[in-house]
């Protein structure tokens, strides 16, 4: 594009037409609308997985990584909990919705790479702590 395209805002819009169609073909996941679970370090967070639907999956190709978009309700208000399919979290949490459980504590310990989940079931005694 010539400068005096740049300049002209038809011609720089006519030339960016096929971004917009571009967004539009995109599907739309959760991820867009919804904010994310935030797990604390050391704190149990009541979730309640919903699973009217099968989850989303988001691949990150430059790690290599697909991630499951995991629909909750928390707080009373609708997130999603980022997962990597490889977690031990996940194929936990997979084996009890398939029994019909669907709310959950989780909690984290470590940071970043380092994070590591626990699942706790709802009906446990957490009045003396972890």
């Amino acid at each position: 594009m010539t400068e005096e395209q740049t300049m002209n805002p038809v011609i720089a819009q006519m030339h960016l037409d096929w971004l917009k169609e571009d967004l539009e073909s995109m599907p739309k996941i959760d991820r867009e609308t919804l904010p994310a679970l935030k797990l604390v370090e050391g704190k149990l967070v009541k979730v309640t997985i919903l699973v009217d639907k099968p989850f989303t999956e988001y691949t990150d190709a430059l790690k290599g990584v697909t991630k499951k978009i995991i629909p909750v309700m928390h707080n009373g208000e609708k997130k999603i909990l980022w997962l990597n399919k490889r977690n031990p979290l996940y194929s936990q949490l997979a084996k009890k919705l398939l029994t019909g459980e669907t709310t959950f504590f989780i909690s984290t310990t470590g940071t970043q790479d380092q994070t590591k989940y626990h699942l706790f079931d709802p009906t446990e005694d957490f009045t003396n702590g972890l």
